[in-house]
């Protein structure tokens, strides 16, 4: 029997990915979407994490826990570096708090960009998969749009509007 709560997650998680990101908006609103979101992990409790894009982060946990925080705004070049630094004070992670992307320099690893966190949403491996699966499929492809054919004259049938007079 399909475990329901899992897939009612999974199907929310699709649909705060689908919304339009706002660059105007300081609070994520996400967080209102989802009443199991945190605004905060506990940093000793993180296990691993995995990049999955410029927009999504996978946090696993101590245990099964395993939580996406979908950053509010696009993280440029953490898809491809696909590792990032964070330095807290409290102990916690947070919406509010900024990563760093790390990036390959001369002489060792740099800090690169910074980007801000979002909510942590708890999902499931089919949760991740999903969102994987979604942005590792390639754009559908359209046919361009052309323009109507237009008639045209050849250059002996054009009347001089100098000759006529």
């Amino acid at each position: 029997m399909p475990d329901f709560r899992n897939i009612t997650r999974a199907v929310l998680l699709l649909a705060l990915l689908a919304a339009p990101a706002h660059a105007d908006e300081e609070e994520d609103s996400s967080f209102d979407d989802d009443p199991e979101a945190k605004r905060c992990i506990n940093t000793t409790a993180i296990r691993s994490t995995d990049v999955i894009d410029d927009n999504n982060i996978a946090f696993y946990m101590r245990g099964s826990t395993v939580y996406l925080n979908i950053l509010p705004r696009r993280c440029t070049g953490l898809g491809r570096e696909r590792r990032f630094s964070y330095t807290t004070t409290v102990g916690s992670l947070c919406s509010s708090d900024m990563i760093r992307i790390l990036q390959d320099g001369g002489g060792g690893i740099m800090q690169g960009r910074s980007c801000r966190l979002g909510v942590f949403h708890p999902t499931t491996k089919e949760g991740l998969d999903a969102v994987s699966e979604r942005n590792a499929a390639p754009p559908e492809a359209r046919e361009p749009s052309m323009p109507e054919p237009q008639e045209i004259i050849p250059d002996e049938e054009v009347i001089d509007s100098e000759d006529s007079d």
